[in-house]
C-alpha cells in the first residue's frame, strides 16, 4: 500500500506519481523501456517532469505520454491517435510506432 501522496499541484506531478511507480517497479530487472503518463521534460530547457524523474531512478528510457497539454512544454510533439480526436502530447520519441526488431 502507498500512502496518499497529497493533492495534484502543477508543475509536480513526479511527487504524486513517482511513490506508486517505485512500488511497483522496484527490484525489476531487465526494464528496456519505460512509457509513463506524464511529461519527461516540462519545458524545453529540461524542467525535469515525472519521466526525468523515472529515468533518473530506474535507468531505462523514458517516454513521456501525456493527455493534457503543459503550457511550458512547447518542445512536445502533439499526436492524435488513428480513429480519434484524441490529442496526445510526447515529451521525447517521436509520433512513429516503436520499432522492435
Amino acid at each position: 500500500m502507498v500512502p496518499y501522496p497529497g493533492p495534484y499541484r502543477s508543475g509536480e506531478f513526479y511527487l504524486r506519481e513517482l511513490p506508486p511507480l517505485r512500488a511497483v517497479l522496484t527490484g525489476e530487472a531487465g526494464l528496456a523501456l519505460i512509457v509513463v503518463d506524464g511529461y519527461v521534460d516540462l519545458d524545453p530547457n529540461g524542467r525535469p517532469g515525472l519521466g526525468a524523474y523515472v529515468h533518473a531512478e530506474f535507468g531505462p528510457p523514458v517516454i513521456g505520454v501525456a493527455k493534457t497539454r503543459f503550457a511550458t512544454a512547447t518542445h512536445a510533439a502533439q499526436c492524435t491517435h488513428p480513429g480519434t480526436t484524441t490529442t496526445l502530447c510526447r515529451s521525447m520519441g517521436t509520433c512513429q510506432p516503436l520499432r522492435t526488431s
